[in-house]
């Protein structure tokens, strides 16, 4: 029986597309994020009739359930596909800012909603696995600068992913133009993951809430900081990333999530903090920062990575952040 894991390590071009006939779908939940999907030959009673496509997302670590979503639409809507997707409720309730997202891009009455741990029958299931993260594609030709562990890129605007996310792009810049006179918004904001965050999945590489000092240190320099929780829904949350043109994110999630909503304008600077150094030093041997290129950059005016940031912010991180925002 097909046993559908977190595909971590795959070949991108290997894309399985299946049907399966008169099959049973039950999920699964491995903690603390990965999702699974156990298919049997065995049917069921009340089977659901109609086709339907399995939006197959294989962890609720949204950085890279997102690449997984653009990798469906991007395979459901060139197939002119119209067939009801079916999507668990991990992924509804986990993951409410993604589920919100897609929401945008498929009306509610598109999907069949499944709980975890029940066996559900169809008469039809189509699958496919997705591609479980975004590179960008011409990551090795992008030109950098590193001095005293502040590594540096220019002109961003024009890099490319593995995929396009063009349609996400443009439906970014639409809800923003469209609702961005309902919120307050700040030029300079900062998203990262502390230890206080209610949605973070890996909370042992968190960065310790800062304290009182350093967050003082912050409003002088009218740099706010944002919790993802802070946010209404999705609009709020487009809205408050794209208007800003100075942005701080912490390596990991928040930078690699966030690389598809900020504007085209803005600089970016990324606190690549001590307890993700075993990525942004992956495979650095000849220092060409494969993980940062690969996985952290996003198409905007300048992106800064300050490496080695201890993981409790101080004071002088912070004037070292202002000086490197542009």
């Amino acid at each position: 029986m097909p046993y559908y894991e977190f595909m971590y390590v795959q070949d991108y071009g290997i894309r399985e597309i299946k049907e399966y006939q008169h099959t049973c779908l039950t999920i699964g939940f491995v903690e603390p994020l990965f999702i699974t999907y156990l298919l049997d030959t065995n049917t069921l009673p009340d089977a659901i009739q109609e086709p339907v496509e399995l939006l197959l997302l294989s962890t609720t670590n949204p950085a890279h359930s997102i690449c997984e979503f653009i990798s469906f639409y991007t395979y459901y809507t060139s197939q002119l596909l119209t067939r009801k997707i079916v999507i668990n409720t991990l992924i509804t309730t986990k993951m409410p800012y993604l589920w919100q997202l897609i929401t945008l891009f498929f009306p509610h009455d598109r999907f069949i909603f499944i709980e975890q741990g029940i066996t559900y029958s169809f008469t039809s299931l189509h699958t496919r696995r997705n591609h479980h993260f975004l590179a960008t594609s011409n990551w090795d030709t992008i030109p950098f600068t590193i001095n005293d562990n502040v590594l540096k890129f220019e002109d961003l605007q024009t890099i490319s992913y593995f995929l396009s996310c063009d349609f996400l792009f443009s439906k970014i810049k639409e809800i923003y133009e469209a609702n961005r006179h309902r919120y307050t918004l700040n030029d300079s904001i900062m998203i990262i993951k502390t230890t206080t965050d209610k949605l973070t999945v890996t909370p042992h590489r968190a960065i310790e809430y800062p304290d009182n000092d350093v967050l003082d240190a912050l409003n002088a320099h009218s740099i706010k900081m944002v919790a993802v929780t802070d946010f209404a829904d999705i609009y709020e949350y487009i809205c408050t990333i794209y208007h800003a043109k100075k942005l701080i994110f912490s390596y990991g999630g928040p930078m690699c999530i966030n690389r598809f909503f900020c504007n085209p304008e803005a600089s970016i600077v990324v606190l690549a903090n001590l307890h993700y150094k075993h990525e942004y030093e992956y495979n650095n041997q000849n220092k060409n920062f494969w993980h940062v290129r690969h996985a952290m950059l996003s198409p905007v005016r300048s992106q800064t990575f300050l490496l080695d940031v201890p993981n409790k912010l101080t004071v002088e991180t912070v004037e070292l952040i202002r000086k490197s925002l542009v």
